[in-house]
C-alpha cells in the first residue's frame, strides 16, 4: 500500500557487481561493439526484428501466461507450454518461473516495503535494474510459484544454467546467419552477432525494465489501485502493450491490458494472442 515507511525496507539488498559480470558484459558488447563491427541495414533490421519478436515472448508468454495465466493452451498443452518456456529463455532474463515468481511478488506488494523493485521506496535505478544485480533476488521465490514447481519439464529450464541454452543457440544462429548472407548483404558473422544478439538484448532489457520503473512514475491513472502504476502510450509502443500498466494492476488476469479503443490499437501483444486463439493454439480466458 502506498505510504509504507521507507525504513521498513528489507535487509541485504545490495548489488553484487562481481556476480553481475555476465549481465554487465552483455551491456558492454551491446553498447560498444557496434562501433567496432560497423553498421549495415541488415544487421540493424535483424536487431529490431529480434527485439520485437522477443518482446512478445516477454509480454505474451512470460508475463501474460506464466505469470498471470490469462489464457490456456489447448494445442498439445504440455509440449506447447514447454516450447513457450524454452523460446522465452532467449530473452536472456533467466527462466520463466524465476521471472513469474518475482513479478507475482511485485503485484502482491506493489509499492510497499516488500515490493521487489519499488520505485517509490528505492528510486529509479533500483527499480529499473539494481534489484536484478542483487544476489537476494537471484533465486526463485517458491512461495509465489508453487503452481509451476510440480511441472518437471518447466523446472528443468530453471536448473543450473539450463536457461542459457536458448540464448547460446540464438547467439550461434545470429553469427551463422551473418556469415551465410554476408557477401550478399554486406555483413558478416561478428557484425550480426553484435547487433542482432547483444545490442538487441540490451534494448530488450531496458524496454522490459521500464515497466518496473517508468510505468510507476510517468503517465495517467485510470483506476485507484493502491500503488503508483500509470498508463503510458510511449511505454505501450515500446513494449507491445505493457504500457497500459495501471489497467493491468487493476485487473491482472485479463489477456488484454487495453481498455479503450485507442489503447487496443497499441496492445499488440493482445492481438498476437488473439491470432493464436483463432488458430486454436490457445484459448483466451474471459474475465
Amino acid at each position: 500500500m502506498i505510504g509504507s515507511n521507507k525504513s521498513e525496507l528489507v535487509l541485504n539488498e545490495r548489488m553484487d557487481l562481481f556476480r553481475s559480470i555476465p549481465f554487465l558484459l552483455i551491456h558492454l558488447v551491446g553498447l560498444i561493439g557496434p562501433f567496432y563491427v560497423g553498421f549495415s541495414w541488415i544487421a540493424f533490421s535483424t536487431a529490431v526484428l529480434l527485439y520485437f519478436v522477443r518482446m512478445f515472448f516477454v509480454t505474451g508468454f512470460i508475463h501474460r501466461y506464466f505469470s498471470h495465466k490469462t489464457f490456456e493452451i489447448i494445442l498439445w498443452p504440455r509440449f506447447t507450454q514447454w516450447m513457450m518456456a524454452f523460446l522465452s529463455t532467449m530473452v536472456v532474463q533467466k527462466g520463466v518461473v524465476w521471472w513469474a515468481s518475482h513479478h507475482r511478488q511485485h503485484h502482491a506488494h506493489s509499492d510497499d516495503s516488500e515490493d521487489v523493485h519499488s520505485n517509490y521506496l528505492r528510486g529509479f535505478f533500483w527499480s529499473h535494474v539494481g534489484w536484478i544485480m542483487c544476489p537476494k533476488y537471484h533465486q526463485i521465490d517458491e512461495s509465489k510459484s508453487r503452481d509451476w514447481m510440480g511441472v518437471p519439464e518447466i523446472m528443468w529450464l530453471e536448473k543450473g544454467i539450463h536457461h542459457m541454452i536458448g540464448p547460446v543457440f540464438l547467439a550461434i544462429f545470429c553469427a551463422w546467419f551473418g556469415w551465410y548472407i554476408g557477401d550478399l548483404w554486406n555483413t558478416n558473422a561478428l557484425q550480426m552477432l553484435v547487433w542482432a544478439f547483444f545490442t538487441s538484448t540490451v534494448a530488450l532489457y531496458h524496454g522490459t525494465f521500464l515497466i518496473n520503473s517508468a510505468a510507476h512514475m510517468f503517465g495517467k491513472k485510470r483506476y485507484e489501485t493502491g500503488d503508483y502504476s500509470r498508463n503510458s502510450l510511449i511505454l505501450a509502443i515500446i513494449t507491445l502493450g505493457e504500457g497500459w500498466h495501471n489497467n493491468h494492476h487493476y485487473n491482472q488476469h485479463r489477456a488484454a491490458q487495453a481498455v479503450t479503443p485507442l489503447e487496443y490499437c497499441f496492445d499488440w501483444t493482445y492481438w498476437g494472442l488473439k491470432v493464436m486463439d483463432f488458430l486454436g493454439i490457445i484459448r483466451i480466458k474471459k474475465v
